[in-house]
């Protein structure tokens, strides 16, 4: 579960500007294209590390993650969708997760 309560916490305020300057929305990208990119464990490792930052850290990954669900092929492995869902639901992005199915089945 994420430790967004935690981190929101007045003791722990520079930690969690310290989190948010190093785990941007750029750097987790460039950590996604360097090291997920032709990794499976990677992009999961990765994936499984901003699962434990506030939502509202990574906006750019959130609506990035709920759209790679969206593009994901019906044979697509656990390995390839397990780390986009537990950062979607861990982050409380249900709701846009329904969005996205729904537009998927639409289609």
């Amino acid at each position: 579960s994420s430790i967004s309560p935690k981190l929101r916490s007045k003791s722990k305020a520079k930690l969690l500007e310290y989190l948010q300057d190093v785990f941007s929305d750029e750097e987790v990208a460039n950590l996604l294209e360097a090291y997920g990119k032709n990794s499976e464990p990677c992009r999961a490792a990765i994936y499984k590390l901003v699962t434990f930052l506030p939502v509202e850290t990574l906006p750019e990954l959130t609506e990035s993650s709920l759209k790679q669900l969206g593009t994901l092929s019906p044979d697509s492995t656990p390995s390839e969708f397990g780390p986009l869902l537990e950062c979607v639901f861990t982050w409380g992005q249900q709701d846009g997760l329904v969005t996205v199915v729904a537009e998927t089945l639409a289609e």
